[in-house]
C-alpha cells in the first residue's frame, strides 16, 4: 500500500530584508503547498514557526461525559504531531532576517484548501473587516453576532466563531496596549467593555 503523499517541502531558506516581508513569504509558500505554520516560539531575534498540526492531539476529550455519538461531527483535533519546523533569525550585521529549516517533512496529507487553516482565513480578511469586528467587539456584540453581521456583508468571508473570538482577543489586547500609552500621558478614558461569550 502507498503512503500517503506528504505537503510540500519547507519554504526555500531565503534572506529578507525585514520580518513582515518574511512572515509574508512563508506563508504563502505553506498555503500553496497545503499546511500553515504558527509561532511556536518568539524572541526579538529568532522566532520559531511550526506547522499548525504540530502537537499531539488530546489522548482523551475535553468533556469524558459526553457520549462520542452525541459528539459534533467533524470536531476532532486535526493535530497529528507533525514535526516540520523553521525558525527565522535576525543577522546583527546586516539586519536582515534568514529563514533556517529546523525540521522539513511533514507528516500528514496536505489540506483540500487553505480555508482549512485559521491562519490563512484570518490572512484574507482586510484591514477594513479587522476594523468593523474591533468596532462591532467594543460595541458589545458577542462573537455569534460579530460573525453574522460580518458574513452578511460579505458571503465569500469563511470565519468561524473561534475566528472572531481569536481576532476580538486581538483586538483587546491592541486596545489595552494604546490605554498604556494614553495612561501615561495622563489622560484618562474609560476602559472598554468587550462581550467574550461565544
Amino acid at each position: 500500500m502507498d503512503s500517503p503523499t506528504t505537503c510540500g517541502p519547507p519554504p526555500l531558506v531565503v534572506v529578507y530584508t525585514d520580518l513582515p516581508t518574511t512572515v509574508t513569504a512563508i506563508q504563502d509558500y505553506a498555503k500553496a503547498n497545503g499546511y500553515a505554520l504558527f509561532i511556536r516560539n518568539s524572541k526579538p531575534k529568532r522566532v520559531i514557526y511550526a506547522c499548525d498540526r504540530y502537537s499531539k492531539p488530546q489522548s482523551k476529550p475535553k468533556n469524558p461525559a459526553i457520549h462520542d455519538s452525541k459528539r459534533r461531527e467533524g470536531s476532532r483535533s486535526k493535530k497529528c504531531d507533525c514535526q516540520m519546523k523553521l525558525a527565522i533569525e535576525r543577522d546583527e550585521t546586516t539586519g536582515k532576517w534568514e529563514v533556517v529549516i529546523l525540521e522539513g517533512i511533514h507528516n500528514h496529507e496536505p489540506s483540500a484548501a487553505p480555508a482549512a487553516h485559521p491562519a490563512h482565513r484570518i490572512a484574507a480578511l482586510g484591514p477594513d473587516t479587522h476594523a468593523q469586528v474591533e468596532r462591532l467587539a467594543l460595541a458589545g456584540l458577542n462573537n455569534a453576532q460579530i460573525l453574522a453581521v460580518v458574513r452578511q456583508e460579505s458571503l465569500s468571508i469563511l470565519l468561524s466563531q473561534k475566528d472572531i473570538s481569536n481576532l476580538v482577543v486581538k483586538c483587546t489586547v491592541g486596545v489595552l496596549g494604546r490605554r498604556v500609552e494614553i495612561a501615561g500621558s495622563g489622560v484618562e478614558i474609560a476602559q472598554p467593555y468587550i462581550n467574550r461569550r461565544v
